[in-house]
């Protein structure tokens, strides 16, 4: 879409499809913005364990290398 000069806004709440079709990220907590920026700045484990509080494990995409996301069981 950028290449036309479009944007398409998308919500998901499905972190790792975020990542993977997103140029840009929001990350909301309580309805305000806690962090926006491209996936690799959004989709970290310290952004993202203090916006969920609970453990993640996080690995790049063995295709498309971006973050991918996965929480842990302690």
């Amino acid at each position: 879409c950028s290449e036309k000069g479009m944007t398409v806004l998308v919500v998901l709440h499905d972190l790792n499809l975020a990542s993977e079709y997103s140029d840009t990220v929001i990350l909301l907590n309580s309805g305000r913005i806690e962090h926006m920026g491209s996936p690799y700045d959004v989709m970290t484990v310290p952004v993202i364990e203090k916006a969920y509080n609970t453990k993640i494990y996080m690995m790049a995409n063995p295709i498309s290398g971006k973050p991918y996301l996965m929480p842990v069981r302690i």
